[in-house]
């Protein structure tokens, strides 16, 4: 097992790295916006960003991890004329897609300036060209994460991370474009990154140059079958995320949209520090699934370690969130600290139910995760709903929670059925196996030093 744990934690030490860096220049753009822009231009700006990542759901509709689990398993098994047609085909619908929707988003400026404000229909026209770089990005990173170049998938985040911050301070601060100025760095950023990346995609698609796609049509098959389902799920779960900021929105207005985003990007940065690990696992355990065993091993372990980090993560959050929230974005955000205060038990969540998807996709069980989240966005909209009207920003966050744990409970009764065990009870034991690794890593901390 060791060359895969090599495997594994290569490519989760990069993208860790990469998110720290991320979290590092996402803080740092975050505070500029919240200081440079007041609560209603932020809330207008954050339901902007709702809106669009809705949007973007259409552009591939979640198939990007099936196309990834898919193209692990046919490389492994040399059959690359199958892997090039599905990284072929996927990118042709991405493109097309994206072309549609940013025509069709750019066209309806003028509507949404009539019928609302002129900032909003500015809003919108900058936010169709998002449409177009998200599209290339989906592109990029099925590419990179389906060839396990996870080098290349930490570069395109950081680049983007960092360049996002320089246009936000240039035109949102420095030049006073305001909230024009906030909202163009979002596109700029994402073409700057994706350009300085893009040797990098040529790299890997001149190893497909001399291989001959696949004449089965076996992509509309993989749709067909499991990757239906993939397409529900992504769906779903985007929805999920881009909901709650309307409910707050409806109930509460704009500037609690505000009030609330700000509590739960710190927590978003947070749990990006453990997400770097399920993009590795995903193309990695499709490659294992003939050993349910090791399976059972990654899961665990995986699990075991996210939760050990996320633990004295939450301590640390809950000690010092009200004077770092109160120095960062001022008197008018110290409400975002209790709020925090509820949503940093999220992380907890996430470590637990983190494994899970590219355990689903590796198994091809898309039909059982996608009646989970079908279950999950109806839970999370009931009590997003009830528990705002009773206890207002403090209930949409307590709504978060209580759908995160029944998310894990449904999850773990599905996976029990093909195999997989997760032992609540190996998470507090430390065995041979994590002295081994706490003594290897602890030799590489001492070599880098």
């Amino acid at each position: 097992m060791a060359s895969l744990t090599y495997r594994i934690a290569t490519g989760t030490t990069f993208i860790t790295l990469a998110n720290i860096f991320i979290g590092i220049f996402n803080l740092l753009s975050f505070i500029v916006i919240v200081r440079i822009l007041n609560k209603f231009e932020y809330g207008l700006i954050v339901l902007a960003l709702s809106a669009i990542n809705i949007a973007s759901t259409f552009l591939d509709l979640g198939i990007r991890s099936v196309i990834i689990a898919d193209v692990s398993r046919e490389k492994s098994e040399n059959r690359y004329d199958r892997a090039k047609t599905l990284l072929y085909r996927y990118s042709q619908i991405v493109i097309i897609v994206g072309l549609m929707f940013f025509i069709i988003i750019f066209l309806l400026e003028p509507y949404f300036e009539q019928k609302y404000t002129n900032i909003v229909g500015e809003l919108v026209k900058i936010s169709s060209f998002l449409i177009i770089t998200n599209a290339g990005k989906n592109i990029f990173m099925t590419t990179f994460s389906s060839n396990h170049d996870f080098i290349s998938i930490s570069k395109l985040n950081a680049g983007e991370s960092f360049f996002k911050l320089i246009y936000i301070i240039l035109l949102g601060y420095y030049f006073e474009y305001g909230i024009y100025g906030v909202m163009l760095a979002y596109p700029l950023s994402s073409m700057t990154s994706l350009f300085l990346i893009l040797p990098n995609y040529i790299n890997i698609i001149k190893d497909y140059l001399h291989i001959s796609r696949s004449k089965e049509n076996f992509f509309l098959k993989t749709i067909k079958s499991h990757g239906k389902w993939a397409i529900g799920i992504f769906t779903l779960k985007n929805l999920s995320s881009n909901i709650p900021p309307w409910i707050i929105q409806f109930f509460l207005g704009v500037e609690s949209v505000a009030i609330f985003n700000v509590a739960i990007r710190p927590v978003a940065y947070i749990n990006s520090l453990l997400s770097p690990l399920e993009k590795v696992l995903m193309p990695v355990i499709s490659q294992e699934i003939r050993n349910v065993e090791r399976v059972n091993k990654i899961v665990n372990r995986s699990i075991k370690y996210s939760l050990w980090l996320s633990i004295p993560i939450i301590v640390i959050g809950i000690a010092f969130s009200t004077p770092v929230f109160k120095v960062l974005f001022g008197e008018d955000y110290l409400e975002s600290a209790g709020i925090f205060n509820i949503l940093i038990f999220m992380s907890l969540v996430y470590a637990i139910n983190l494994t899970m998807r590219p355990v689903f996709y590796a198994f091809r069980a898309q039909k059982g995760l996608f009646m989970i989240t079908f279950i999950n966005i109806f839970i999370l909209c009931i009590l997003g709903i009830i528990l705002t009207l009773i206890f207002r920003l403090y209930g949409i966050a307590l709504a978060f929670l209580i759908n995160g744990v029944f998310a894990y409970l449904l999850r773990h009764i599905y996976i029990k059925r093909i195999g997989i065990c997760i032992k609540p009870m190996e998470f507090i034991k430390i065995d041979e196996y994590d002295k081994k690794l706490a003594y290897k890593v602890k030799i590489k901390l001492q070599r880098l030093i």
